[in-house]
């Protein structure tokens, strides 16, 4: 007779197999939707909203692929919280090699609540011109089409938020490339089931799109 230990391996082997299963049809299924979607070219102005604190890694190439995007009408706001904040000296070459944009930097150091990045989000809030707000992190790089992918499910006035995946590259040292294949490898597919059997009820960090009226609801 099979031992407790051995059904529970045999079990836990099981789940795991399904799972994964599971995770690679919503992988497959994702990636031809993908190739299958039409960006429409009628959209709506936006504007982007970019939180940011210290030097990162590559932080000037990512602020940049922002600037550098396929989109007809957009403002772009970055913030910080302290006038000593070493970013901004990086943040002011992103504006200046961009003269022909809207972009713009907010500085101020007014805390709401207990989490600063909302806090940040909060004080750079005030300048958004637009009706669709994107928030999107300051490590994130994004190519050309970013802004027209992400703002095309708002074509839909039913739809309320949006949001996108997102996968790692990794840098030459080990912690960084555990990241790179935890975010490739597992947060990426197991991302995909619950809409596979539901409707998305979040958004992730990364990139979280919103029309201002459904923030203004939400408080």
């Amino acid at each position: 007779m099979l031992s407790i230990l051995t059904l529970s391996i045999v079990g836990i082997l099981g789940a795991s197999i399904i799972f994964l299963l599971i995770a690679i049809v919503g992988v497959i299924v994702f990636s031809r939707k993908i190739r299958l979607s039409n960006i429409a070219e009628n959209v709506t102005p936006l504007t982007v909203l970019k939180p940011v604190c210290g030097l990162e890694p590559k932080l000037m190439e990512n602020l940049r692929s922002f600037c550098d995007q396929d989109f007809p009408i957009y403002q772009i706001i970055f913030a910080v919280q302290n006038s000593n904040d070493p970013a901004i000296s990086v943040i002011e070459k992103v504006i200046a090699a961009f003269p022909d944009k809207d972009l713009s930097l907010v500085i101020d150091d007014q805390i709401h609540g207990m989490n600063l990045k909302a806090s940040n989000l909060v004080n750079m809030f005030k300048k958004a011109r637009y009706d669709i707000i994107i928030v999107a992190d300051s490590d994130v790089r994004v190519r050309r089409d970013y802004l027209k992918s992400v703002s095309n499910p708002f074509i839909d006035n039913k739809v309320g938020a949006a949001t996108c995946l997102y996968s790692g590259t990794g840098g030459n040292n080990l912690a960084s490339r555990l990241g790179m294949m935890f975010i490739n490898d597992w947060f990426l597919p197991s991302a995909l089931i619950p809409v596979m059997f539901s409707d998305l009820k979040f958004c992730f960090g990364a990139t979280m799109a919103i029309r201002r009226e459904v923030l203004t609801k939400i408080g």
